[in-house]
């Protein structure tokens, strides 16, 4: 055995793959660990095609947002994603987005708040068929327009977002490869996802990988991308982070999301997820560049 991210070969550590509350269709049942890395991999002979096909049959999908607090609190992790990504990008006169695994396309909706005077195209890849036909019923003042899969990728975009998708794959250093050639001039892709979340989750079905940020880093060099920015953030993900001040900010969130308070909701969700730099946060976030495509 090898680990992907960091080639060490020899004795991998071993644990069950927590998943308590999803029926695990695709019987994920040890996940092995990197003793140098720390990153972990699930042990299957499942191969993506077979993950593709779990994916598009909508079943996962019509669990995973069916919750009004969950859908707020999505969005804000959209705006979340945008505040960190508008730097590098307020400067341009246009700006192409490709969204992966876009879910509800929160994106698309709130581009226009961080970008007023931009011309806007949104493109997106969303495995969901009802998701994808309600995403491109959107009224919105740019383009947005629906692709299948990576292979469509003739277009060169300003940001790729990759959100809570490269750890629900078996090849990450190929899709990263993939991705940093559909980048235009001094393009960004935004890459999100869970940090070692096996280890405080009583749930993490689908996932496949399990990331930390130095086995990250370590992919990515392999990808032959570079990281710009790279971080740790969110609540705590261990035992005890759901104390007094997270149960009482809760009881605000899920109140205010039942009244239609929009505006108490997102206040109330960024005072329990803490979306800052946080050394044992429950996330990754990092900014990576094709370094090919800088202009």
């Amino acid at each position: 055995m090898e680990c992907l991210a960091c080639n060490y070969q020899g004795e991998f550590l071993s644990s069950l793959y927590p998943s308590a509350g999803r029926t695990n269709v695709l019987h994920f049942e040890v996940i092995n660990v990197c003793p140098k890395c720390g990153m972990g991999s699930v042990q299957t002979s499942l191969t993506q095609d077979d993950l593709d096909q779990f994916y598009s049959s909508g079943g996962y999908w019509s669990d995973a947002f069916s919750s009004a607090g969950l859908l707020t609190h999505q969005m804000v992790q959209a705006k979340v994603r945008l505040e960190k990504v508008e730097p590098y990008l307020n400067s341009r006169r246009s700006i192409r987005v490709l969204d992966i695994g876009a879910g509800n396309a929160f994106i698309a909706d709130h581009l226009r708040k961080f970008f007023p005077t931009q011309k806007l195209a949104y493109y997106f890849i969303e495995p969901d068929k009802n998701l994808a036909e309600s995403n491109l019923r959107k009224k919105l003042d740019f383009e947005i327009q629906s692709m299948r899969n990576a292979s469509e990728f003739g277009e060169k975009f300003d940001v790729v977002f990759l959100n809570h998708v490269i750890e629900h794959v078996f090849d990450p250093i190929g899709l990263l490869k993939t991705i940093s050639k559909s980048l235009g001039p001094s393009g960004i892709i935004y890459v999100e996802l869970p940090n070692r979340d096996d280890q405080f989750k009583t749930d993490v079905f689908p996932h496949t990988l399990f990331f930390t940020k130095d086995a990250f880093e370590r992919m990515s060099a392999k990808a032959e991308v570079n990281v710009l920015s790279i971080e740790i953030f969110g609540s705590e993900g261990r035992p005890g982070r759901f104390n007094f001040r997270n149960r009482f900010w809760g009881r605000i969130f899920h109140h205010s999301v039942k009244h239609g308070c929009s505006c108490l909701s997102e206040f109330s969700n960024r005072r329990i997820y803490s979306y800052k730099k946080n050394p044992n946060g429950i996330w990754l976030r990092a900014v990576i560049q094709n370094p090919r495509s800088l202009s």
